[in-house]
C-alpha cells in the first residue's frame, strides 16, 4: 500500500516533493522530501482481512496508524496549493474500500 500526501507526483517513489507512507513486506517506509527510512518489526497489513490505516498531517508532524499501532515523525510539514494526494499498491493485488479523506486540501494559511 502506498499513500502520498502533500506531494507533487513526479514518477519517483521517494516523494521528492512531499511525503510517502509505504507499507510492504519489509515494514513501513517513510519517504520524506526525496529520501526514505525503513522501520522494521512494526505491524504489517494482513492479507485477507480488513486493515484500518490512518495517516494524519499537521503543520509539524506526520502520524501513521496501522490497525491501532501509531508511529509519528515530527518536523515541519511543507504544504502548497499545488500539492497532491495519491493512493496506490504497486506490484500488489490490494483492494481499497471505504476510503475516507478528511481535512482541508489546499494552500497553507
Amino acid at each position: 500500500m502506498n499513500v502520498y500526501a502533500s506531494t507533487v507526483l513526479d514518477g519517483g517513489w521517494e516523494a521528492l516533493h512531499g511525503y510517502g507512507f509505504i507499507q510492504n513486506g519489509g515494514g513501513r517506509v517513510w519517504a520524506t522530501l526525496g529520501s526514505s527510512t525503513v522501520e522494521d518489526g512494526f505491524d504489517r497489513l494482513e492479507q485477507d482481512r480488513t486493515n484500518k490505516v490512518q495517516i494524519s498531517l499537521t503543520d509539524n508532524s506526520r502520524s501513521w496508524t496501522v490497525n491501532g499501532s501509531t508511529h509519528e515523525k515530527t518536523g515541519e510539514v511543507l504544504r502548497s496549493n499545488t500539492r497532491q494526494v495519491a493512493l496506490g499498491s504497486w506490484g500488489s493485488t490490494v483492494a481499497f474500500d471505504n476510503i475516507v479523506v478528511e481535512g482541508v486540501l489546499g494552500a497553507a494559511p
